[in-house]
């Protein structure tokens, strides 16, 4: 099917994940819904504070997402069988990257936690742990 093939396999593949995360929520998503306070999560003060917090990873997301759209935008140049390729190369990526993100979260939690605790031996040993699994994992 050629390229059209891949975009509707792409298209089936997206609305299937999206249908199987709903399906696993299912029984809690109406309690989930019900229980948010949504003045409280809508002021402005609440807004600003989240995205002050979070504009590093906005911008390193965002800049990201450029630097995708520019490879794939450049490897279309180069034919169908280039950009094909660049975009398994591109999906690989992001699987490895999530793999590191689920390690970036892990020494986040257990470092915050120590170091929050003020125990630097259980910082340390956080660190050293979670960067061992991490580059093991590779």
């Amino acid at each position: 099917m050629g390229v059209s093939g891949v975009a509707v396999a792409t298209l089936i593949s997206e609305y299937l994940a999206l249908f199987i995360g709903l399906w696993l929520i299912r029984h809690n998503i109406n309690a989930f819904i019900i229980n948010i306070d949504w003045q409280l999560t809508l002021s402005v003060d609440r807004v600003r504070m989240t995205f002050i917090v979070n504009i590093n990873i906005m911008l390193r997301s965002l800049f990201a997402l450029l630097v995708f759209f520019y490879f794939t935008s450049l490897s279309a140049r180069f034919g169908d069988i280039i950009l094909a390729a660049n975009v398994i190369l591109l999906h690989l990526l992001n699987f490895l990257a999530y793999g590191m993100d689920g390690f970036a979260n892990a020494v986040e939690a257990l470092g915050g936690n120590a170091f929050g605790r003020k125990n630097l031996t259980a910082f340390r040993r956080s660190v050293r742990i979670t960067t061992f699994w991490h580059f093991s994992s590779l």
